[in-house]
């Protein structure tokens, strides 16, 4: 069972939200029987397979403490195989295997173009995610050397 992550996901939506919204609804389509998309309904009204997260998670420290604290309990009880993680971050202490998604470094490049709890979310977690992670999708090469 492949678990897809769709925490990122809140209002108002940017680039980022815009794009993980529309690959976990084309992998959720694809890959019906065989994954799970952890979301709210009102991003993906339309997924049979939707597991609710928590309200919370609407605002960026509710989201990381669900990420971290909770988020590899569930991965237990789900028996998840892997999760994908389109987001920049993932569960740092979970035996599960992660896809993570690194879509760009702008919180790390230029901080002072993003929000404060963003970069200092990135600062903290973005590294220990590349290392935890079994696989790294990267959009450029760019991306790809900045992480290396």
């Amino acid at each position: 069972m492949l678990v897809l992550d769709g925490s990122i996901l809140r209002n108002p939506m940017s680039g980022v939200h815009y794009a993980v919204q529309q690959e976990l609804l084309a992998l959720a389509t694809l890959c019906l029987q065989r994954t799970i998309v952890l979301g709210r309904r009102e991003f993906f009204p339309n997924i049979q397979n939707l597991h609710p997260i928590p309200a919370y998670t609407k605002h960026p420290a509710g989201r990381i403490f669900w990420q971290q604290c909770l988020l590899p309990r569930l991965l237990r009880d789900l028996h998840a195989d892997a999760l994908f993680a389109p987001a920049y971050t993932a569960p740092l202490h979970t035996d599960v295997p992660v896809i993570l998604q690194v879509h760009d470094t702008i919180a790390l490049d230029r901080p002072e173009l993003c929000d404060p709890m963003n970069v200092m979310q990135m600062r903290l977690l973005l590294p220990k995610s590349i290392q935890k992670a079994s696989t790294i999708i990267v959009p450029t090469q760019y991306v790809a050397n900045r992480i290396a």
